[in-house]
């Protein structure tokens, strides 16, 4: 049987997952940006000039990549949680009868004692939806229905 996690095991769970894409994000950056500026010029010329164009591409895609990971942190380090919620807010876990959602970042499914817990952003079109809704009540979102059992 899976243990529904606290939410304070939910919060140190998704800080982790964010430190640890921070870091390898900055580190894949690095490599990209090192082999760019060492690709070696060739007899072949134009090829070389390819194949530094896309090295730099690589490591410009990684520094926006990074970048935005930061911005999701500093995001989710600013969300003030409270222990009780009666409405679903920014910030809150809910439990309904389709699973467990911490609405907070957009980071997928993050798995807290075996149990998954769907991290979603106020903005996602389920987040959208579930965004207002108190204990017991009932919605339909893409043709699936949801009963919201908790709130905390």
């Amino acid at each position: 049987m899976n243990v529904i996690p606290s939410k304070i095991e939910i919060i140190n769970e998704v800080n982790l997952l964010l430190t640890q894409k921070i870091a390898t994000l900055s580190a894949l950056a690095k490599e990209a940006q090192a082999a760019a500026n060492t690709e070696q010029k060739s007899s072949m010329g134009d090829k070389y000039e390819t194949a530094r164009a896309m090295s730099q591409a690589t490591a410009d895609q990684y520094a926006k990549q990074l970048s935005e990971a930061h911005q999701m942190q500093e995001y989710f380090a600013a969300i003030k949680y409270k222990d009780v919620y009666t409405m679903v807010a920014l910030g809150s876990v809910v439990r309904s009868n389709m699973g467990l959602y911490f609405v907070a970042v957009s980071l997928g499914k993050v798995a807290v004692h075996d149990t998954e817990i769907m991290c979603i952003s106020v903005h996602s079109p389920l987040g959208q939806a579930l965004i207002g809704k108190s204990i017991a009540q009932k919605m339909v979102f893409r043709g699936v229905s949801y009963e919201i059992t908790a709130i905390y």
